[in-house]
């Protein structure tokens, strides 16, 4: 796999963050051959170890009397102590600010619209700069500036400029207001800074499949077709974006990336609150997934071997890090063996496996008496459709859930620390005997076995 290359002003911005006094102790800050310990996999001993330390960071700073947004783990404790406030993006170099600053794509075209100006976010040194105070400087003396009230509640009580940018700073960037976004999302302890390395407008360009277009239909695009999930995934996306229309981040209680179902079914965070978790599982998360299962199917197939092994044993928090755990091992496993299908030539039974009928509905789906605040709605009111388009839709699906499994090779080695080599081509050598999805229950059944043995 090729290594990233450093923009040279992420390496001076590096240098400036691990010689900085903020971070002094911060454990195991170089290697042997006296690099930058930059990235330290949050499960890994080091990761164990630099949480341990931003937490306690954090609690000398609520000892301190600081007081810090509690809807996000650690990111307002890593923007607290960030000496610049400002990071650079790892391949463009484009610093940009890490505060709530830069308004989303639905709050730029509104303020657009009004001033008729033309703002964007985009991957260039102009669009980093394209803050909500800047703007505010821009249009501050356009007659139309009191049309902000609708957005931004209060900003016409003050008397100037300064006091106004001084209101938005206090009351919404401070805040971390779901209308407004950072430059880059909290990934702590992951990274040395607890900072994603790829920043606001470079994420369509160094992250691989995802460019302008598909970053618009993610949850439809990727993470439900790379992990072959079952569930109507064209009724999820509407509704995903319906939620983002009003500022909230929709979260799956169930992970796709876990092997549950991409459902038409979210609990409503905000940005903040749905980057810090993750594709973690609570309790709770748990307990709702239990209720829901009694109305809809809520794992796809090839886990459900797994849930309905593990679900009943499942009893407190510390049951439910397991079950995260194993789940994570099993959906490697899972993607494992598709792939040895795949390559075994079975391309057409593969197919049979997707959901590709879900593409032919119209886009103007209706979700009856949708509640913006939690997300939730009485009944979904769907139109079936034949154009070209959505068979492109289709197309694309099924096209990206292969290009998936023939990527897998690159990271089936690393993988396999989840299954022996022996086996797997035990399970290879039984679904040549009888290549169908009942053969594969049977396997994924097997796995399951083992991976819960050792743990319930």
């Amino acid at each position: 796999m090729n290594k990233k290359v450093l923009h040279p002003n992420c390496i001076t911005y590096r240098k400036m963050i691990v010689e900085h006094q903020n971070y002094n102790n911060l454990p195991e800050i170089y290697n042997n051959y006296n690099d930058i310990r930059w990235v330290a996999a949050g499960k890994s001993e080091l990761g164990k170890k630099r949480k341990e330390w931003w937490l306690n960071i954090k609690q000398k700073l609520l000892n301190n009397g600081i007081k810090l947004d509690k809807r996000a783990p650690l990111q307002p404790t890593c923007l607290h102590i960030h000496p610049t406030k400002k990071k650079a993006d790892l391949t463009t170099g484009i610093m940009w600010d890490l505060r709530y600053v830069y308004p989303g794509k639905i709050i730029l075209k509104q303020i657009n619209k009004i001033f008729n100006t033309s703002y964007l976010i985009s991957d260039t040194e102009e669009g980093a700069k394209t803050t909500i105070f800047k703007i505010i400087d821009d249009l501050y003396k356009n007659e139309n500036f009191k049309n902000l009230e609708s957005i931004f509640p209060g900003i016409l009580k003050n008397k100037n400029v300064q006091k106004t940018k001084e209101f938005i700073e206090k009351e919404y960037v401070d805040k971390f207001y779901s209308k407004l976004s950072p430059g880059a999302y909290s990934n702590c302890p992951d990274r040395l800074d607890g900072y994603h390395d790829y920043c606001l407008g470079n994420r369509h360009i160094t992250d691989k499949g995802r460019s302008k277009e598909n970053l618009q239909t993610y949850g439809r695009d990727r993470r439900a077709y790379e992990n072959w999930a079952d569930g109507d995934w064209k009724a999820a996306s509407r509704l995903m974006k319906l939620i983002n229309k009003y500022g909230k981040s929709p979260d799956h209680v169930g992970p796709i990336s876990l092997g549950f179902c991409h459902r038409p079914s979210f609990n409503i965070m905000t940005k903040a609150e749905n980057s810090a978790k993750g594709n973690r599982l609570t309790l709770k998360d748990f307990n709702q997934l239990m209720i829901e299962e009694k109305k809809e199917e809520i794992v796809s197939w090839h886990t459900k071997p797994f849930w309905d092994l593990v679900k009943n044993n499942i009893k407190n928090e510390n049951d439910v890090k397991k079950l995260y755990k194993l789940m994570r091992r099993n959906i490697d496993c899972v993607l494992i063996i598709l792939y040895e299908v795949l390559k075994l030539g079975h391309k057409n039974f593969l197919q049979s496996l997707l959901n590709p009928q879900y593409a032919y509905f119209k886009n103007d789906m209706k979700f009856e008496n949708f509640n913006k605040e939690t997300g939730k709605y009485s009944s979904l009111i769907k139109t079936p459709a034949n154009r070209k388009e959505n068979e492109n839709n289709a197309n694309r699906y099924i096209e990206i859930s292969f290009e998936a499994l023939e990527e897998y090779e690159d990271k089936k080695n690393r993988r396999l620390a989840n299954m022996s080599s022996k086996d797997l081509a035990t399970y290879v050598e039984i679904f040549k005997k009888n290549p169908n999805k009942e053969t594969l229950v049977n396997i994924y059944t097997q796995i399951a076995k083992k991976l819960i043995s050792n743990t319930f």
